[in-house]
């Protein structure tokens, strides 16, 4: 299975079925498109139509907590990716915030609890590509921190870094800093242990969160 000129491709043997086109996927990010690709495969190996492929595809809202679009206010995107418990989900939500031109106009809420990963490669991402950068008090944050540092400079200026303890100052604080045009992403890439009951009671209380605060707007 492949992708060629925006059609996703089958080959079995000399044969070559076009499952979709990828404008039938509407889940945002290479990596959805990727998923799309894989499950349309599975599927029609077990025998469903492209036809009805597609129609799936399109129908297809996505999952809540995974790159969950909450909505707008003051012309600032919110985008709820608590499902990303780790630095390579974290990655994927920047860089498809950066598909949508959002490179350098991301507040990101990160940080929580270490499952003995390595941030090298996400540190390296959020400095490139957030204004701002917001992170849970957790295990992990120490060395979020570390790789954080020293911060990546952009027209002259780093992107800022604190630290919160609560979903309430984490919002409040994205609130005031997201300008109209940017996006308020939480992508942790860390579990939810310490502050939350899980990652999905994360999500809810970001989702709750931006709903008191659209209320204000």
């Amino acid at each position: 299975m492949f992708y060629r000129s925006g059609k996703a491709i089958l080959r079995r043997g000399g044969d070559e079925t076009e499952l979709f086109r990828v404008s039938d996927v509407k889940l945002p990010g290479e990596h959805n498109r990727w998923n799309a690709l894989i499950a349309a495969g599975m599927a029609y190996l077990r025998g469903s139509k492209p036809a009805a492929i597609r129609a799936a595809l399109r129908a297809f809202p996505g999952a809540p907590h995974r790159l969950e679009r909450l909505g707008r206010a003051r012309g600032v995107e919110y985008w709820n990716d608590t499902a990303a418990t780790s630095p390579d989900g974290s990655i994927a939500a920047l860089k498809t915030m950066s598909e949508r031109g959002k490179n350098g106009r991301i507040v990101l809420i990160a940080g929580g609890a270490d499952k003995n990963l390595d941030f090298k490669a996400w540190a390296v991402e959020a400095k490139r590509r957030c204004k701002e950068i917001i992170l849970f008090e957790g295990s992990a944050t120490a060395k979020m921190l570390k790789e954080l540092s020293p911060p990546a400079k952009r027209s002259g200026a780093g992107a800022s870094v604190a630290v919160v303890r609560t979903m309430a100052a984490a919002a409040l604080q994205a609130f005031r800093a997201a300008k109209r045009g940017d996006v308020v992403l939480l992508s942790p890439g860390c579990a939810s242990f310490g502050l939350f009951v899980n990652e999905f009671d994360r999500g809810d209380q970001f989702r709750a969160a931006f709903r008191r605060l659209a209320a204000r707007a």
